[in-house]
């Protein structure tokens, strides 16, 4: 029994690890769907990812489930306790809204569920393999299924013996379930949905035909609406049909004579319905536009907004010192102090496409323009460069130039003080990304065209390409230290370049996902690839070999990534407005940072604590608090100022990757610094004592000493925090006087090449 126990609580304990403890309410990727349960009591936004958000009416978030596959149809039950989710992958999750330990899942098919509908304690669905089920939800069990010519994408009970059903081979079937008798007839049109009124069928076509039969299939009556039908939404009284037709116009209809009750047009609404939803009180319908959520008032036509949808995507990381700085879908910009994990600066700028940040300038870029802002956000000045698209912009070292690629290939070199810029036909086609050397005299580009091209700057006098890809090159970053690139994109694998040489130098060979974003480390001896298979994998840069894999534990690609200024921890974002803080040694994801598009945030820890600026009565509007360890009740989450992560920040080591040790130069310069204290540095086999906030130290190099031609360099900050380098060595002009009885000489791979008896050698 103890062991068992121990199983359950190690299997809850990994999953409190994988699962974020603080989940956004608002949605960042289009809303495909909402639903309103029959009493009005809640309402259920689908989107893309495998998750359902259940708020009451107040937009507050009541529950947030986690699907075994993409949500495809919704539905409710009568008294509102399951919520039923029929997903892609042709399962289908039941969710009890009060209590999660009733939730269970069917998995009777592996193709998409397309139609759910529910009468009492049965379940009745169609998939995508032309099956009909039923599933009696009491029992848990199947009780009948049939197999349909076409695709039967609609299904309703009529009682509960028998169905109807609609396909895509135009055909309308009525089954009896308890005996398996069938009838079934041709009707010409595709059928869009079927519904069951006053003893009524009614058949909606896409061509905009209404055929209306009795419960033995007889035609009775059929009405031409004139217009291509896109979605039939029944009022819950039944007395009414909202019908969105394919100009976007939704009109009322009464369900019994099929009389216009009233019409809403585009230009009443301003957008397009992606879905809509009528509440319990007839005279309500809630429509999406894929972001937001309006009430339309019937029969008057009167719009509000209901739901304010506040979710943004991050587009762009930036790790500057203690700062992350982050752009987002809004076009806003936001300044997080990493050791607080506090908004210190938000800035709604005009509308960008791609933004680059220094020590003096905030640039970005739209579809014609580059604007270029102070770090508070003042309009500094402008300068239309385009007539197509601008897609990415760079500001060079010593900010004194600025790079903007377009959709047409074309490079745009801006003289920031003159206001002035040429233009140079960089690539053929778009281009994707654009990265300086270390100095700053060398620009490279990517573009959707398969090449890298390599120019001197900013003369672009002479432009080299490498042209040895088999697929596009999405991104690309030049090394901190040497004039090295790496490269990545949709095939997935890393390769590192001498552009100037265009001489490959790694390739991994191994395709771990189509690359979003490259990054190197600070001292460049590991590189950071963003995948969209939602991980990062961190690379040797002198091996190519795969050091370590982060893993989001979700489906969400890795868009961007920046490393942190010691070279222990990456910043990340993913398709949603969260970003991951790792830990690279640990794997650990240490802290999250949820951002919005009023400029509020919450940034929290997996330990419960949390900082916002988002009123403590508003929160439930903002976040919802999941807590993993409810069967444990151990898990608590506390609101306080500011969160202690001083700690994720190493101590910084500046030391050269390579000396060259001579007979009057052996001394090796050395410095660290610590946002609080670096306690101690070791150097070989010696251990030096600083208790200091920065500290330089000359190393003399003792060649006596030394076990190999590499140095280790270790340093150690006061929260037990370690960076460590190594410098490779090499030897110029040093004698060595060698005095032994045997001595063994061997060559670069251990060969005893001679051997040395009873005599004193110089070697040089």
């Amino acid at each position: 029994m103890k062991k068992l126990f121990l199983l359950f609580f190690l299997i809850t304990i990994t999953l409190f690890f994988s699962t974020d403890t603080i989940i956004s309410s608002y949605e960042t990727s289009n809303i495909k769907g909402v639903v309103i349960s029959p009493f009005d009591s809640y309402f259920t936004i689908m989107n893309e990812n495998k998750y359902l958000k259940v708020y009451d009416f107040s937009k507050s978030l009541k529950n947030y489930l986690e699907t075994s596959g993409k949500p495809n149809v919704l539905a409710w039950s009568s008294d509102e306790k399951y919520l039923f989710s029929g997903n892609i992958n042709g399962t289908i999750n039941i969710f009890n809204i009060k209590d999660s330990t009733f939730n269970f899942d069917i998995s009777l098919t592996s193709q998409p569920i397309i139609s759910l509908n529910i009468n009492n304690k049965n379940l009745l669905f169609s998939s995508l393999d032309k099956s009909i089920y039923v599933y009696n939800i009491k029992d848990r069990k199947k009780i009948f299924s049939f197999k349909t010519i076409g695709i039967p994408y609609s299904v309703k009970f009529i009682d509960e013996n028998n169905i109807i059903v609609g396909d895509s081979y135009e055909t309308l079937y009525k089954i009896n379930i308890s005996n398996n008798e069938y009838k079934k007839i041709k009707i010409n049109g595709y059928i869009k949905n079927i519904f069951y009124v006053d003893n009524e069928i009614h058949v909606f076509l896409t061509n905009g035909y209404i055929f209306i039969y009795d419960k033995n299939l007889n035609l009775i009556n059929k009405r031409n609406l004139n217009l291509n039908i896109e979605k039939i939404f029944l009022s819950p009284d039944k007395n009414y049909y909202a019908i969105l037709f394919s100009n976007n116009d939704v009109m009322i209809y009464s369900s019994k004579s099929f009389i216009i009750i009233n019409r809403l047009t585009v230009d009443n609404l301003g957008f397009k319905i992606k879905d809509a939803s009528w509440s319990s009180e007839w005279q309500y319908i809630y429509v999406t536009d894929g972001k937001d959520i309006y009430k339309i008032n019937f029969p008057y036509g009167i719009r509000e907004l209901f739901y304010k949808n506040l979710g943004v995507l991050i587009k762009r990381v930036i790790w500057k010192k203690n700062k992350i700085i982050y752009s987002d879908s809004n076009s806003n910009i936001g300044e997080i102090n990493i050791e607080t994990g506090i908004m210190e600066k938000f800035l709604s700028l005009k509308p960008f496409n791609y933004f680059d940040i220094n020590n003096k300038y905030i640039t970005t870029v739209d579809n014609s323009y580059i604007y270029f802002y102070s770090l508070d956000g003042v309009l500094l000045k402008s300068k239309k460069l385009s007539n197509s698209k601008l897609t990415v912009v760079k500001i060079n070292p010593n900010s004194l130039y600025a790079v903007a690629g377009s959709i047409d290939g074309t490079g745009y070199i801006y003289n920031i003080d003159k206001n002035t810029f040429k233009t140079v036909k960089l690539h053929q086609k778009m281009i994707k990304d654009i990265s300086f050397n270390k100095d700053g005299d060398f620009v490279a580009a990517t573009a959707y065209d398969r090449t890298v091209s390599i120019s001197d700057f900013p003369n672009i006098t002479t432009t080299k390409r490498i042209n040895d890809f088999n697929f596009n090159i999405w991104s690309i970053d030049w090394a901190n230290t040497k004039n090295f690139i790496a490269v990545g994109g949709f095939e997935g694998v890393l390769e590192e370049w001498d552009p100037l040489f265009k001489t490959i130098i790694i390739k991994t060979g191994i395709s771990a996902g189509s690359i979003n974003d490259i990054k190197w480390s600070p001292d460049d001896r590991l590189i950071a690839t963003s995948s969209e298979n939602s991980n990062i994998y961190i690379w040797n840069s002198f091996t190519g070999e795969k050091v370590n894999v982060l893993n989001l534990n979700n489906e969400q690609p890795v868009k961007d990534i920046d490393w942190s200024n010691g070279g222990k921890y990456i910043i990340s974002s993913e398709n949603s407005n969260l970003m991951r803080l790792w830990n690279i040694d640990t794997k650990e994801n240490i802290a999250n940072i949820l951002v919005y598009a009023d400029g509020s945030f919450i940034t929290y820890k997996n330990d419960g604590e949390y900082t916002t600026n988002i009123p403590e009565k508003n929160e439930k509007f903002y976040f919802y608090k999941n807590n993993p360890l409810s069967l444990f009740d151990v898990f608590y989450f506390k609101r306080i100022n500011k969160l202690n992560l001083k700690e994720v920040e190493p101590p910084q080591l500046n030391v050269l990757s390579d000396f060259i040790v001579e007979k009057n130069n052996s001394s090796l310069l050395i410095s660290f610094s610590d946002n609080n204290l670096v306690k101690k540095a070791q150097i070989g086999n010696d251990t030096f004592i600083i208790n200091k906030k920065s500290y330089k130290l000359n190393y003399t190099i003792n060649i006596e000493n030394l076990t190999s031609d590499i140095l280790n360099i270790m340093v150690f900050d006061d929260n037990g925090n370690k960076t460590e380098k190594n410098v490779h060595l090499s030897f110029k002009n040093i004698k060595l006087k060698v005095i032994s009885k045997d001595v063994y000489i061997r060559n670069d791979s251990g060969k005893i090449i001679g051997v040395l008896t009873g005599s004193i050698k110089n070697f040089v």
